[in-house]
Formats: structure tokens, C-alpha cells, sequence
């Protein structure tokens, strides 16, 4: 590159997204702080992690064998499933899904009576059991079945009191429903249903259903990891943690009883009648550091947070998850632009002033172009923003986006140093050690699962950051099956044990 004034600005840029070997395990240290305030402290608050209690007690270890019902709310749609856990780490799944009407989301759902939304949901939900107990195949197995118990995946921020309870502490992803707010989901959720239920003839609807869990996406990807686990036997390897990397970013993991010092006192005696030790924490990670004390701020971010639908919170998520990551970049555009370092696209072709019109699939395809000239980059900068580049911009841009998305997978490598490291689990002197010990982390998200390198670089983050060179190698990051499907069937399975 030539030493000009757009190449100087451009290398400014790039170094404004840098994260060193210092300021990674500075921000690792912090994490490990939160966390601890957050397991003593509630939920609220911007000086501390959520780290909110899941009641999900115990792991599966892939050897349960029956059926489970589980429904699954993420974005903008709803699903319901059949599992059969056939053992061995195998099941089957039977699914249905819907798209949410525009009449429950943003402005047109705002004002709606609380019970609205829940009795949409419970109507797919006894519609859906309805054709599964009369199918042939099934109607010897489930007739006998006279109550469903129902896993419910809510992938929204819930002050979860029980397994089967927890108030929504808001809405997130297109979601605005006022009235729901602060209320329990799972008794909203079972009152719809029930009200279904006994609205029509018994003989129509031969059974009851009964929401026995909430958990969330994270959660259930824990779950679901945890079961689909295939190591050899002579492996030590530990499920320890899930994370959700795509639309939204989130960590959860396993904790000892004795740390959740914030749970009641009768929350704790009612958990040892169980004879456990440990419970799920949903740590809230897209929340981490929301006092900006550590973390890195670029002046393209703070725009991100003026301008998105909670400002001054999820900061951490706004800067790894792919809601944000295209953001980013078109900021960067706009800006680059601005200084006239790029030239304006025609009036006609102004898609780049568009807010999130730029999606992070087109930046998986920039992070790895190695087309001569980049062509294929600047096909992607014409169809997606109008935006044309000399082949000078586009090598520019690609410098940009690869530091964006390496800046979001170090800050993933950030939180999954600070569980392991606060877990003691490769601490020598720690009793949860093991000799020869391997960790697991269970994965689910379009940017972790999909985007070029991604894995690799969060990696790269842990061999840089506290964990170094041999923690990071023990570390194994693992694709999970359906962690918002499979994981709430299963979080249904842990009520019953």
C-alpha cells in the first residue's frame, strides 16, 4: 500500500479495532470480576454480568432414552418439536415451523394485552401435540401419554426464579409487547395454553400440557452439547460452557452452588434435596463491561449503541455479534466517504446510507476474497451498498473488515478464558482439576458456525490472552445440534429427575 493520506487513515482505523496480548487479559480480569459480582448482586444494574441462574442442575451425558416436547421462540419464529431420544448421543426430531405476524412485533405489538402473544403461541403449541397424538405412527405411544411435559426456549433477558418461572426483564430482537414486561413467561405461557385446552370438548383434546422449564438458547446449547458429546471414553473431556455467536452473542456454563450466593435461601435447600452441586448460570455476556471501564471503543461503535434500540447496553454483543459486525463496516464506509477516501455512490444508488444494509454475510465473503483485484468484493460492494472501489479500496476494506471480525472473535476468546480460568478447571491446585483434561465448548450461531476463520481466531485470542499457549490447546470448540430445540426438551427431561 502507498504511504498516502487515505492509507494512513485507513491503517488508523485498523489499529482503533486492535486488541493486544495486554489489553485481552486485562479484559479477561474484568470478566472474572463481574461475574463474581454478578453470581452476589442482582440482575439489574451496569457494573456487573447478569449471571443469571438457570435451576438446570445436572448435564445429560447422551445415554437418555424417551420422548420430549419442546418449543422454541428466537427472532421472529416459532417452533415446536418432537424429540425421541434414542441413547447413545442419537435422537430424531419432528418439527413445525411459523413465521410471527407482523402484529405481534415492534410498533404493531407494542401495546397489546398481555395475554395476546402467549395465546398465539399456545395455539400452535395443542394444535401441533393435537396431530402428534392422533398420528398413526405415534398414537400407541403417546395415547397413553395423558400429560405433556413442555420445554420452552425464550431467548430474551428473564430473571429466572425456578426452573418453571422467570419475569422478562425486556424484550430484544423486533419484540416491543409493554404489558409483558416484568411478568412471569412461563404463567403466562401455561395459562394460554390451559385456556386453549378446556375451551373445547375433552374428547378433542385428550391430554394437558405443562411448561415445566424455561431456559434460553445458551442454555439449551449446554444441554444440547453435553448430550450429543461423542468422545472416546479414554478422553477427559468436559462440557464446560456454550456460547450463541450469530444474531445475538451470549456464554453459558456450569457453577458451583456455593458461588450463587444471591439464590435464597429456600432457592438453595429446595436444590440440595436434588443431591447437586453445581447450576447452569445464563451469564448475559452481551452485557459485560456496559460501563466501558476495558472495553475498546471506536468512534463506529459508539454509533452503533446511540443509535440501536438500547443504547448504553449489550455493548460486549455490539461488537462480536452479526446483528452488528456489517454495521460496523458500513459506518467505517460512510465515514471513508465522508473524508471523500471513497467515492459517493449516485443518488440512485444510495443503499449505503441505509442502516444495517449491510449484512455480515458480505463480509464472510470479503474476509477470504483472494480473487485477482479482488473482483469478487467489489461485486458484493455494488449489489449490496451501490458503492464502487478501485482496487486499492478494496484491498483497504478487506484490511477493515478482517479487523472487525478478528476484534469480535478475540473478545469471544475474552469471556471463554475467564469461565475457564475462574472454573479451576486447568488449575493444578483446583479440586474440579483432572489430569490430562480437556474442555468442551459447545457452539451455536451463524457467525461461529459460518463465518470464514472464525473459530480460529478466537483461538488465536485464547493462545495470546490468559490462558496462553497450553490452555489454549485443551480447549475443544465443538459445532452443538439444535441447542434452542433439542436443549429445551431437555431442560423439560432435568424436571422430572
Amino acid at each position: 500500500m502507498t504511504n498516502t493520506p487515505a492509507n494512513e487513515y485507513v491503517q488508523s482505523i485498523i489499529k482503533g479495532f486492535e486488541i493486544d496480548s495486554d489489553l485481552l487479559k486485562k479484559l479477561t480480569s474484568k470478566y472474572i470480576e463481574s461475574m463474581d459480582n454478578g453470581l452476589s448482586h442482582s440482575s439489574g444494574g451496569k457494573s456487573h454480568l447478569p449471571m443469571i441462574p438457570t435451576f438446570i442442575t445436572k448435564l445429560p451425558n447422551g445415554t437418555e432414552k424417551t420422548d420430549i416436547l419442546a418449543c422454541d421462540l428466537g427472532g421472529t419464529s416459532f417452533r415446536c418439536l418432537y424429540i425421541k431420544l434414542k441413547g447413545n448421543s442419537k435422537f430424531t426430531t419432528e418439527m413445525k415451523k411459523w413465521e410471527i405476524p407482523s402484529d405481534y412485533l415492534a410498533e404493531e405489538g407494542a401495546d397489546l394485552p398481555e395475554n395476546a402473544f402467549f395465546d398465539y403461541l399456545a395455539n400452535k403449541i395443542v394444535s401441533f401435540v393435537q396431530y402428534h397424538n392422533s398420528n398413526d405412527e405415534n398414537k400407541d405411544l403417546l395415547s397413553t401419554k395423558k400429560n405433556f411435559n413442555l420445554g420452552f426456549t425464550f431467548s430474551y433477558p428473564v430473571e429466572q426464579t425456578a426452573l418453571n418461572a422467570g419475569n422478562l426483564i425486556r424484550w430484544t430482537k423486533g419484540f416491543e409487547i409493554k404489558s409483558v414486561v416484568g411478568k412471569d413467561i412461563v404463567e403466562l405461557l401455561q395459562k394460554s395454553i390451559d385456556n386453549k385446552l378446556n375451551s373445547v370438548d375433552p374428547e378433542k383434546y385428550p391430554f394437558t400440557i405443562s411448561c415445566v422449564a424455561l431456559c434460553n438458547d445458551t442454555t439449551g446449547t449446554l444441554l444440547s452439547g453435553a448430550y450429543t458429546s461423542t468422545y472416546d471414553s479414554q478422553d477427559i473431556v468436559d462440557p464446560i460452557m456454550s456460547i450463541i455467536c450469530g444474531t445475538g452473542f451470549n456464554i453459558a456454563y456450569m457453577e458451583d452452588l456455593a458461588s450463587c450466593t444471591k439464590l435464597t435461601e429456600e432457592q438453595v435447600s429446595t436444590i440440595k434435596t436434588k443431591d447437586v452441586t453445581e447450576m447452569c448460570i445464563n451469564t448475559e455476556s452481551g452485557s459485560f463491561d456496559n460501563e466501558l471501564s476495558v472495553l475498546p471503543v471506536t468512534q463506529y461503535d459508539k454509533i452503533v449503541d446511540e443509535e440501536s434500540t438500547n443504547p448504553g447496553y449489550h455493548l460486549f454483543e455490539k461488537r462480536i455479534s452479526g446483528m452488528f459486525l456489517g454495521e460496523i463496516l458500513r459506518l467505517v464506509i460512510v465515514d471513508l466517504i465522508q473524508k471523500e477516501f471513497l467515492l459517493e455512490p449516485k443518488p440512485s444508488k444510495k443503499q449505503y446510507t441505509h442502516k444495517f444494509s449491510l449484512k455480515t454475510e458480505v463480509l464472510s465473503h470479503i474476509e477470504i476474497d483472494d480473487s485477482k483485484d479482488l473482483k469478487q468484493t467489489e461485486l458484493y460492494l455494488i449489489e449490496s451498498l451501490g458503492l464502487r472501489t478501485t482496487t486499492e479500496q478494496r484491498h483497504y476494506l478487506q484490511q477493515i473488515t478482517r479487523a472487525i471480525s478478528r476484534r469480535s472473535a478475540y473478545l469471544v476468546s475474552v469471556a471463554i478464558s475467564a469461565i475457564i480460568i475462574k472454573s479451576g478447571r486447568l488449575d493444578p491446585k483446583s479440586s474440579k482439576y483432572k489430569y490430562h483434561q480437556e474442555l468442551e465448548v459447545c457452539c451455536d450461531g451463524s457467525v461461529v458456525q459460518y463465518y470464514p476463520g472464525y473459530k480460529s481466531m478466537i483461538r488465536h485470542g485464547l493462545s495470546l490472552g490468559s490462558l496462553g499457549h497450553e490452555g489454549e490447546r485443551r480447549v475443544h470448540i465443538s459445532m452443538a445440534l439444535d441447542g434452542s430445540g433439542l436443549g429445551a426438551g431437555l431442560a423439560a427431561l432435568t424436571a422430572s429427575k
